[in-house]
């Protein structure tokens, strides 16, 4: 009803037109639904449902929990009253295998300004503590080192029975102590723990059936790579020449047979003329002018033994080396083992003849050439020893040299060491036959050089 109570005017024009046009408004809204495509229509349910629906979000909340450090200072101990005394000890180990204790002991004394003109105030005392071995002699000392020693000589225990122990080997410890002595506080100069015990004993054979002698050395092997020829050997490994001990020149030599040059010569002379042109020039120290002034004298002597004489090659012949200590008692005691010596070097199965060519250091023992260290092991080298135990034996035949050095000759050498190792109970048939590499020189006298003294070995 209206606000006269008639009823309201539906049929009116107005309100009729107004409902015709909301009629046709829905209308054509429904048939645009209907004419959407699929995706369309998806799209508006979606926006209606957002529209009408409601929207809960839902806040979580973490408690972090915040650790603080607080430090509490400790106080320092408390300061000293009287004076710190006491022994202080440290243990350490160096090179070479030398163990070293230190023991720091503070004592108390008078004021500073007396103290420090004493010499008994402030001192250090070095103690160098070795223990000298006692030599093997008994016949499972040997066999516990080499188990093939009985078969390579039969007689070997019998040997032992009657040998003597040689005082050889407590020369060669005393010896050994002088050095360390001598290097005491040059802790980088004195022998390593494995240089200083590289002898396990020296024995004093003599075969009562033949009356044959024989100095047995038990120890290791380091290999020498010392000597040159030129009649021999025309070239010559240039690593050999420059590794750090090696010598042109052995104790054993014989005059030169051919007019060919050795091979070092014109290296040598290179080296000279390079040593004079560095004595020219300035600021050289006083230590190295001097080296170069000694090296400047020695090489014009050196050369003018190699254009004289011959010498063994350690790349080629078998042959050791003996302590130049034993040297003090060639001539006068029967055991000394001299320079051209036949030897028989024994380690493992092998037995090698050999010849004693050289002289070495005398606190070393336990040397053979590079051939001999080569036929054991053959990775050795100049810096590679073949055997680093005390399993070498060198059996030397003191007296047995040629009455005069010359070319090696293999053949001879094996037959000479094969007689002796036979007469000392030994097996020859066993001994090793060495190949000559080398091309024997023809016999051409050499021209003659100039009489210079000879280069010091």
């Amino acid at each position: 009803m209206n606000a006269t109570g008639e009823p309201p005017q539906w049929n009116s024009p107005r309100r009729s037109r107004r409902w015709l046009w909301l009629l046709l408004a829905a209308g054509v809204a429904g048939g645009s639904l209907l004419l959407l495509p699929p995706v369309k229509r998806k799209v508006l349910t979606l926006i209606d449902r957002l529209r009408s629906e409601k929207i809960v979000t839902k806040t979580e909340t973490v408690e972090k929990i915040v650790e603080r450090r607080v430090e509490v200072p400790v106080p320092p101990a408390p300061l000293p009253t009287a004076p710190v005394t006491g022994t202080r000890k440290d243990v350490a180990s160096i090179f070479g295998g030398i163990k070293v204790e230190s023991n720091l002991v503070a004592e108390e004394g008078g004021r500073a300004t007396q103290e420090r003109t004493q010499d008994s105030s402030f001192v250090a005392e070095f103690t160098f503590r070795l223990k000298v071995p006692k030599p093997a002699t008994a016949m499972e000392d040997f066999t516990a080192i080499n188990a093939e020693l009985p078969a390579l000589l039969p007689s070997f225990k019998d040997l032992l029975t009657s040998a003597k122990f040689s005082g050889f080997f407590h020369y060669q410890y005393e010896q050994k102590q002088k050095f360390m002595q001598a290097n005491i506080l040059r802790l980088d100069k004195v022998l390593t723990r494995h240089n200083f015990y590289d002898l396990e004993s020296v024995l004093e054979l003599e075969h009562a059936p033949t009356k044959q002698k024989a100095l047995l050395l038990q120890g290791e092997m380091d290999v020498v790579s010392d000597g040159s020829d030129g009649d021999r050997m025309e070239s010559f490994d240039d690593y050999i020449f420059k590794s750090q001990h090696f010598q042109p020149t052995t104790s054993y030599a014989w005059d030169k047979v051919t007019t060919k040059q050795n091979p070092l010569i014109p290296r040598l002379e290179e080296e000279l003329r390079e040593v004079k042109e560095k004595l020219k020039g300035t600021g050289l120290g006083n230590t190295e002018k001097a080296a170069l002034q000694e090296r400047a004298r020695y090489i014009p002597r050196l050369v003018a033994d190699l254009k004289r004489r011959s010498f063994l090659i350690a790349q080629e012949d078998p042959f050791i080396v003996v302590p130049l200590s034993f040297k003090t008692y060639r001539g006068s005691y029967p055991y000394a083992p001299g320079i051209g010596d036949y030897a028989v070097v024994i380690c493992g199965g092998k037995m090698m003849p050999a010849i004693v060519g050289d002289y070495g250091p005398a606190v070393k023992s336990g040397e053979a050439s590079l051939r001999i260290a080569r036929e054991i092991d053959p990775k050795s080298g100049p810096y590679n020893r073949p055997v680093s135990d005390l399993k070498v034996t060198y059996l030397i035949f003191p007296g047995s040299a040629a009455a005069k050095p010359s070319t090696p000759d293999y053949t001879a050498w094996h037959k000479a060491c094969g007689d002796l190792l036979t007469k000392i109970g030994g097996d020859a048939t066993k001994l090793h036959q060495w190949e000559d590499r080398l091309k024997k020189p023809a016999a051409v006298p050499a021209t003659a050089a100039p009489v210079t003294p000879a280069a010091p070995q």
